[in-house]
């Protein structure tokens, strides 16, 4: 088995010193959900065939075939469309087109039908949150339930930065009875993003840290700031953005 097998280590006098693998741990996987009225939807969540590149869903089906995951959890309950959640819209639209998959090179001679069972029988719709961070509370109630001991986050690389901000939050770093997972917590970006976005048009704002910053522009953090203007009414949020825009 897994668990048996030896490596060899490497450097050192050469006397062949070698070490025991863990054991292979129960891995799970959430996929994030994407509003279902949002631009593109079908390209951010399936994919582009023309491209090769895979959307959220089919990036999971590789993962499926790839890592042996217990439990696939696809959320959340933040949109819905033709009386289905997006959890359960969103899983069920993977197992409608799962033929389609053969569109795509790096499913070449693989055996499809046979990974549309395990996708079957390991998906489970999280339809409860609302949010980001709901979506992971809830789906670790579910990934718990499957004593998953490892989790990969899915979701498109202009997302996924922040589902990882959040997952590092809801779970914390380290490795607990209810999140067991967190310290073998790992994140996959699918190969879309946001209808007319890349990944260079996330911004990412870390904590000062650096020892030869100037300590003056430490408060008020940039980060703070840009989560509080968040949670000001649309209106006011876009007076202030565009005189921030105007003053830059």
């Amino acid at each position: 088995t897994q668990g048996q097998k030896k490596k060899r280590l490497r450097g050192g006098g050469g006397g062949g010193e070698t070490i025991s693998r863990p054991s292979r741990k129960a891995t799970g996987i959430l996929v994030h959900g994407c509003h279902l009225q949002s631009e593109g939807w079908e390209s951010v969540v399936f994919g582009d065939p023309e491209t090769q590149q895979l959307g959220r869903v089919a990036h999971a089906a590789l993962l499926t075939l790839e890592e042996d995951p217990v439990c696939v959890v696809f959320g959340t309950g933040g949109s819905e469309k033709d009386g289905k959640m997006e959890g359960e819209f969103t899983r069920d639209f993977l197992l409608a087109n799962f033929g389609r998959l053969a569109l795509f090179d790096v499913f070449a001679g693989v055996d499809l039908e046979r990974l549309e069972g395990t996708m079957r029988e390991r998906s489970v719709a999280e339809t409860a949150s609302k949010t980001t961070v709901e979506e992971l509370e809830r789906g670790g109630e579910i990934l718990r339930q499957h004593n998953v001991e490892k989790l990969i986050l899915v979701s498109s690389p202009t997302h996924l930065p922040r589902c990882l901000r959040d997952a590092c939050v809801v779970y914390g770093t380290a490795s607990s009875d209810r999140f067991p997972w967190a310290a073998r917590l790992s994140a996959c970006p699918s190969g879309t993003s946001y209808c007319g976005t890349s990944p260079g048009d996330v911004a990412v704002v870390e904590p000062p840290h650096r020892g030869d910053r100037d300590r003056a522009l430490d408060k008020p953090h940039v980060g703070g700031i840009i989560n509080r203007l968040y949670a000001i009414p649309p209106k006011r949020r876009r007076g202030l953005v565009m005189q921030l825009e105007k003053n830059l």
